[in-house]
């Protein structure tokens, strides 16, 4: 286990394009924060000399108080979750689709009889992977409105700090990026193509919803078994951090067991399916 870890590292740490997904990552943060904030103090232009209203200032307020620490952290993480998710997904799929797009699988299978700790090491690796790229999420939202300050920007007063919020969305956001890595992975090892698996992964994510209002249609809105399928339970999870009393007839702890047994599922998948697969590349 040792030397597929110390295996894993080394062609992790090679790959330029993951230096890049990490750049191109904190920039678009940094861009999108930036953005936000630019927005939030030139929303309302009141002429000089006239009274602000009371309700305007208070709006001018909330919106510039997420762009305060620690709720700055709540702001980058959310703007760039899409972002973050796709760029896991991408990273999955080219990370094991490589082995099979230049036949160097049956090589690193020779080398590490093992399968099953392969394909475990494999998905710890990416996982790591997914923790880097959220740390550095939580990372930029903690330092730009230091760096915002140091700029001239005066923030109000944060008087809720919200950190159980933050902990939770960052906890839902790594739930959701541990499952993209399992279902990406698992369409890999099935189709052994990087450039289909993504596509496969993005079109369930989409299709999903689809799914959801057939289930809806039978079962009826306020009915927990539309939130059985993974992408509309931590869709849910999502909305819990912010409102608990979003889809009131599943409970958060079951929510949170289902998320996590999806991702048990699908990162099982693909150590089952690679133990089982006929490797001829």
């Amino acid at each position: 286990m040792i030397g597929l870890l110390r295996a894993e590292w080394l062609r992790l740490r090679k790959r330029r394009d993951l230096w890049l997904v990490a750049l191109a990552l904190v920039a678009l943060s940094i861009v999108a924060y930036a953005s936000g904030l630019s927005s939030a103090e030139t929303n309302y232009a009141i002429p000089p000399g006239e009274q602000i209203p009371p309700e305007i200032l208070e709006q001018i307020r909330q919106q510039r108080l997420q762009y305060a620490f620690p709720l700055s952290i709540g702001s980058v993480v959310q703007n760039g979750q899409i972002l973050v998710l796709a760029l896991i997904a991408y990273v999955a799929a080219a990370v094991s689709g490589a082995e099979y797009a230049y036949g160097t699988v049956r090589t690193s299978l020779v080398a590490h009889a093992d399968r099953r700790g392969f394909m475990i090491v494999r998905l710890a690796g990416l996982t790591v992977v997914g923790v880097v790229l959220i740390g550095l999420l939580v990372l930029v939202g903690a330092l730009l409105p230091a760096i915002a300050m140091l700029l001239g920007t005066r923030f109000p007063a944060v008087v809720d700090q919200e950190f159980g919020s933050l902990a939770g969305l960052v906890a839902v956001t790594l739930l959701t990026a541990c499952f993209v890595i399992g279902l990406t992975s698992l369409w890999v090892v099935l189709i052994r193509n990087a450039a289909i698996a993504l596509v496969l992964t993005i079109a369930y994510v989409l299709s999903e919803g689809a799914i959801v209002g057939l289930i809806v249609r039978a079962a009826g809105e306020e009915s927990a078994i539309r939130w059985v399928l993974p992408v509309s339970d931590l869709q849910l999870l999502f909305s819990r951090v912010h409102d608990t009393s979003m889809g009131a007839a599943m409970p958060t702890p079951l929510a949170i067991s289902l998320g996590i047994a999806w991702v048990l599922a699908t990162c099982s998948g693909a150590v089952g399916v690679l133990a089982r697969s006929d490797i001829r590349e």
